[in-house]
């Protein structure tokens, strides 16, 4: 009897482990697909200089949201997943936390970059007309480093389906919304609709996360947070450091091709 018991959990496990990997490959390969298809129709009416421009802002600010993201993601996925059946209350107080803290601390960056604006186009993109340009991609960090928090707590309640429908949505939104930014104000514009993709995705999000909190009876609360710091700090702080350091590496050879061919 146990050892069908135990045939039965494997089964079940492997159906839902195959479940989840089919969403996620799913979600994320339509997603990409959507996003080139947006990208080739961006670059070919603002032009191949225009989209150069855009992209090293746009790809900045996803390299940067993962200095945003703090390692929040996973740590999100990681305690929602252990705690949502077995301890809700406790799983509440950590969600509370890493949204508290996400919240203001990408805030703040977002504050900061968007400030130092002028000088981050003339001293590093050697371009001082992109400082409204900058300012703007200081709004897509915040909704992408907001949006992937999000994903991270989804994925912990297995909500894979949702995470690769979200993706898609984005995908399909981004299309018009750079194309009608770009008519409307250039590279400035296609940037606002970027950022206006990742916005309604949040938001999509959110409801998202609210029936799953709802269904699982966890409550948001800040109640004993703070004595769960070292907690948090523990598993995010190797994950944000892991997370981050192949970044830099990697957008610095995409920058270089970029602005090769500017």
């Amino acid at each position: 009897l146990s050892d069908w018991s135990s045939d039965v959990c494997s089964s079940d496990l492997i159906i839902r482990l195959a479940r989840n990997v089919a969403w996620s490959s799913f979600g994320v390969v339509l997603s990409q697909v959507i996003t080139l298809v947006a990208y080739i129709a961006l670059a070919r009416y603002i032009g191949k200089e225009r989209f150069g421009e855009f992209t090293i802002i746009q790809g900045t600010a996803n390299t940067v949201s993962a200095f945003a993201g703090l390692g929040f993601a996973i740590t999100a996925t990681k305690y929602i997943a252990e705690l949502r059946q077995r301890e809700p209350a406790q799983a509440g107080t950590v969600m509370a936390m890493i949204s508290v803290i996400t919240l203001v601390w990408t805030a703040l960056l977002t504050v900061v970059i968007w400030a130092a604006a002028p000088e981050i186009a003339t001293e590093i993109l050697k371009r001082p007309e992109l400082a409204s340009a900058v300012r703007i991609g200081a709004v897509l960090l915040f909704f992408t480093a907001i949006m992937n928090v999000q994903n991270g707590a989804l994925a912990g309640f297995e909500s894979f389906d949702a995470v690769a429908k979200t993706s898609m949505l984005r995908g399909f939104l981004i299309l018009p919304f750079l194309l009608a930014g770009a008519a409307m104000g250039g590279v400035r514009g296609a940037l606002a609709g970027f950022a206006a993709a990742g916005a309604l995705i949040c938001a999509v999000n959110y409801n998202l996360l609210r029936l799953r909190f709802r269904s699982y009876s966890i409550v948001l609360s800040l109640r004993g947070g703070f004595a769960r710091l070292r907690l948090l700090a523990g598993f995010s702080i190797p994950a944000f450091l892991a997370n981050i350091l192949p970044a830099p590496c990697l957008r610095s050879e995409e920058h270089t091709s970029e602005l090769q061919s500017l």
